[in-house]
């Protein structure tokens, strides 16, 4: 079974709380994420290793 991508458009603590969740998934993993600030998608992404 192929993984489901997903991409995040936030970089709030809802969206921290759902990529929590997504890593914790072996059926997905997060392919993206976007935000109006460059620096906070940047972050988010080193975080959550996207």
């Amino acid at each position: 079974m192929e993984q489901l991508r997903v991409g995040i458009l936030s970089t709030g603590n809802i969206a921290a709380t759902m990529a929590d969740t997504v890593a914790k998934m072996k059926e997905a993993r997060i392919y993206a994420v976007a935000s109006r600030s460059l620096e906070k998608a940047e972050a988010f992404a080193e975080r959550f290793q996207i």
